[in-house]
C-alpha cells in the first residue's frame, strides 16, 4: 500500500481543530432575577455537572474528513507482473511501389523484408509477441500475437505491390494499438522528414530506412487518338515521358501489339531534359487491339517503364439523333455528312423503342425512363432517369469554370455554349462535372460526363442550337460537337477495360454473373456482383464469364512513386531514427515488473457514504423530541447552591 502524494495527508490534522469545536465549555448567558435569597439557601446543586463527550455526528464527519484526505493522497497498492509475452511489438513493412528500386544486388523492398523478419526475430527473443502489418494502398493486419518465426515467414511471402502505399497511416494504425509502452518498427524508403505522423505515433515509431539516390524515367502516360473522323488506317498513339533526373537522357520508346502477329514493333527516340516531360507520337499504325509502351533501356526502377493501352479497331458507327426539331436533325446531318463510315439516323421522341439505340444514341430534350444500351448523350433534358438526375430549372447562368476533359478540348469561350434556358443537372457517382457555373449565386452543373456499366455517357443543361452547327462563325459549338460524337464513338466489342494500378474495378450490378479475374501471373479470383476489387498489380489481367472473355488492361502511373530518388544515408539522414520510447525503454526484467494498482475509487465511494450518513445523523437529530431540562423554569422553581454556609442556614 503507497500513496501518490502522501503530502494530502496532512490534511487528517483537520480532526484537531473539529475537537476542539465539540469539546469546548459552554455558559448560559447571565439572567437578572429579582433576589437570590432562596437560591442560597441550597446547599448543593440540585443538577449534578456532566461530562462533556464527543457526539456521533463528530465521528461522521471526522471519518469525512479521513477518507476526503486519503482520496487526495492518491492510494495504490503494488502488484508483482509476472513475465509474460504481451503483444506491444508491431513490425510494419512498406509494401508500395517505389520499393521495388534497384538497390545493390535485388530491390529495396527485398531488403527491407529480410530486416523486418530479423527485427521480429529479434522481438520474440526479448519475450515479446509480434504484430506484423503490410503498408500498401491500404494497411493490412499479416497476423497478430506472433513468434520470431511466423512473422518471419509472413514476411518473406509478402510482395510489393504495383500502387502507392501509406506507410504513415500504418504506423499511425500500429502506433494507437501498441499502447503506451508498446514500440512500432517501421520498414520504409521514406525519409523520417517525409513521413507525416501523429506526436504519440513518432514517439513510438521506430523508422529504419532503404535506398538512396536512384535513377528513373517514367511513361507516365499514353494517349491514344483515333475516332470515326480520322481516314481509314488512321490512328494515332502519344506516350510521355517524364524525367526524375538531374541529367539529360536519351531513350527509345517502342510501341509494339500484344499479340506479335499482328504487326511490327514502332521505335521513336527522345531526348528528355532534367527533371521535364517529353513526348513520342506514333501516327497510322498498321495494327489495332491491345499495345505495350517501353521505354528502352530500362532504369532503377522498371514498375512505370512500361505501359498498355487498346487501340479501337476500324468500324462502321451507328449515330441515332432522338428529336422533334427538323433542323437539328439536317444540321447534325450536315455535320457528319463527311465522316467516314458512320450512318445518322433520326427516330421520333414519341416513336422511341430501346431496340432503335445505335452505337451512339443522342436524345434532344428527354430521357427514357430506362437507359438505352451503348454510349449516349442527354441534351437538356426535362426529365432524368438512371443515367442522369434533373432538378429545379435554375435562373440564368453564368459559365464559373471549365475542367480539362475530352468533351470541351479546342472549346474556346465555352460561355457561348449557353443557350436561352438551362435545365438543373445534379452530379452523381458515375457523372462528374467538366462545366460548372453559378445561378443566383449558387454552383450549377453545364455539363457531365462520365461512365456507367461500361458504357460512356454525357449530359448537358444546355441545347445545341441547330444555326451554330452549320455556322463556320460558332466555333464553340461546333467544336463540342464534334468532341461528343468523337468521345462517344464506342471502341467496337471485346474492347478492353484500361485502368490504372490501385483503381478498383467493379464487377457490374447485382443481376450481374460472377467474374473470374485472372491476375497477370495467373492467380484466379472469383468477385460476386457489386463487389469492387483493387488491380494492385500492372499488366494484362482478363475478366471472364461463362460466355465471354474481356482483357483488362492496368498500367502503373505514379509521381509520387516514380521519383524514387532519396536522401544519401548518412549523420543528417540516418538509415535508423529510433523512437524516444524504444531509446529510454529499460531491458525487460526476467523475474518479472511491479505495477501500480491505484484504490482512489474506493475511497471516493466511501466518501459519498459518508457524505450521506452526515445528513441521515443531522436529520435525525433535527426530527428528535427534545428533552425537557431540570434547570428550566418551566419544571418549577431553579435553584442554585448558595452562595457560602451549610446547607438550611437562613
Amino acid at each position: 500500500m503507497g500513496f501518490s502524494h502522501p503530502a494530502a495527508l496532512s490534511l487528517l490534522l483537520l480532526a484537531l481543530p473539529l475537537a476542539w469545536l465539540y469539546l469546548r465549555p459552554s455558559r448560559r448567558p447571565p439572567a437578572t432575577v429579582s433576589s437570590l435569597l432562596l437560591w442560597r439557601r441550597i446547599a448543593r446543586p440540585v443538577v449534578a455537572r456532566r461530562r462533556r463527550g464527543l457526539p456521533p455526528l463528530f465521528w461522521v464527519q471526522a471519518a469525512l474528513l479521513g477518507a476526503g484526505a486519503t482520496a487526495l493522497a492518491g492510494p495504490f497498492v503494488t502488484k508483482v507482473v509476472p513475465p509474460g509475452a504481451p503483444r506491444d511489438a508491431f513490425v510494419v513493412l512498406d509494401a508500395s511501389a517505389s520499393m521495388q528500386t534497384r538497390s545493390g544486388g535485388g530491390t529495396r523492398f527485398e531488403v527491407a523484408r529480410d530486416a523486418a523478419a530479423d527485427r521480429a526475430r529479434a522481438i520474440a527473443a526479448e519475450g515479446r509477441r509480434v504484430t506484423a502489418i503490410a503498408a500498401g494502398a491500404q494497411p493490412r493486419v499479416l497476423g497478430t500475437g506472433l513468434d520470431g518465426e511466423q512473422a518471419a515467414r509472413l514476411f518473406e511471402s509478402l510482395r510489393a505491390e504495383d500502387a502507392a502505399g501509406h506507410p504513415a497511416a500504418a504506423a499511425e494504425l500500429a502506433a494507437a494499438q501498441a499502447g503506451p509502452e508498446g514500440t512500432v518498427d517501421l520498414f520504409t524508403d521514406a525519409a523520417p522528414a517525409d513521413l507525416v505522423l501523429s506526436r504519440d505515433a513518432r514517439a513510438a515509431t521506430s523508422v529504419h530506412r532503404f535506398g538512396e539516390g536512384g535513377s528513373n524515367l517514367a511513361l507516365s502516360s499514353v494517349r491514344v487518338d483515333a475516332s470515326p473522323f480520322d481516314a481509314a488506317g488512321s490512328s494515332r498513339v502519344i506516350a510521355t515521358v517524364r524525367s526524375f533526373e538531374e541529367s539529360p537522357r536519351t531513350v527509345d520508346v517502342e510501341l509494339a501489339p500484344l499479340d506479335s502477329s499482328r504487326g511490327p514493333t514502332l521505335r521513336r527516340r527522345v531526348v528528355v531534359a532534367p527533371r521535364s516531360s517529353e513526348t513520342a507520337s506514333f501516327d497510322d499504325l498498321p495494327w489495332s487491339g491491345a499495345f505495350s509502351a517501353r521505354v528502352v533501356p530500362g532504369d532503377d526502377f522498371a514498375l512505370d517503364d512500361r505501359a498498355l493501352g487498346w487501340l479501337p479497331p476500324k468500324r462502321t458507327m451507328r449515330v441515332v439523333l432522338v428529336t422533334d426539331d427538323g433542323a437539328l436533325e439536317t444540321a447534325f446531318a450536315r455535320l457528319l455528312r463527311g465522316v467516314e463510315r458512320t450512318e445518322l439516323r433520326t427516330v421520333a421522341p414519341g416513336d422511341w423503342r430501346p431496340d432503335a439505340a445505335g452505337d451512339v444514341t443522342i436524345f434532344d430534350g428527354f430521357a427514357p425512363a430506362l437507359p438505352p444500351p451503348g454510349n449516349v448523350a442527354y441534351l437538356a433534358p426535362r426529365n432524368g432517369n438512371p443515367d442522369v438526375t434533373v432538378g429545379p430549372q435554375p435562373a440564368e447562368a453564368r459559365l464559373a469554370e471549365a475542367r480539362d476533359h475530352d468533351l470541351l478540348r479546342g472549346v474556346q469561350n465555352p460561355a457561348t455554349l449557353l443557350s436561352g434556358h438551362v435545365v438543373g443537372l445534379a452530379p452523381s457517382s458515375s457523372l462528374q462535372p467538366i462545366l460548372t457555373g453559378r445561378a443566383e449565386g449558387r454552383p450549377v452543373v453545364l455539363a457531365a460526363a462520365g461512365g456507367a456499366d461500361g458504357r460512356r455517357v454525357a449530359a448537358t443543361a444546355f441545347a445545341l442550337r441547330p444555326r451554330d452547327l452549320g455556322d463556320p462563325d460558332a466555333l464553340p459549338s461546333l467544336v463540342f460537337a464534334l468532341n461528343l460524337v468523337r468521345w462517344l464513338s464506342p471502341t467496337g466489342d471485346g474492347a478492353a477495360v484500361v485502368r490504372s494500378s490501385g483503381e478498383r474495378l467493379r464487377a457490374g450490378s447485382a443481376e450481374s454473373p460472377v467474374v473470374r479475374l485472372v491476375s497477370p501471373e495467373g492467380e484466379k479470383r472469383d468477385v460476386a456482383p457489386g463487389e469492387d476489387p483493387v488491380l494492385d498489380r500492372a499488366g494484362a489481367w482478363r475478366a471472364q464469364t461463362a460466355t465471354k472473355e474481356l482483357p483488362v488492361l492496368v498500367s502503373f502511373s505514379d509521381p509520387g512513386e516514380s521519383d524514387v530518388r532519396r536522401p544519401v544515408i548518412g549523420p543528417d539522414a540516418p538509415a535508423v531514427v529510433p523512437a524516444a520510447r524504444a531509446a529510454n525503454a529499460a531491458p525487460p526484467d526476467p523475474a518479472g515488473r511491479t505495477e501500480r494498482l491505484p484504490r482512489v475509487r474506493p475511497a471516493l465511494l466511501a466518501l459519498l457514504g459518508l457524505m450521506l450518513g452526515e445528513w441521515l445523523v443531522v436529520a435525525s437529530e433535527v426530527l428528535r423530541p427534545k428533552r425537557e431540562d431540570p434547570t428550566d423554569g418551566s419544571a418549577g422553581p431553579a435553584v442554585v447552591p448558595p452562595a457560602g454556609g451549610p446547607a438550611g442556614a437562613p
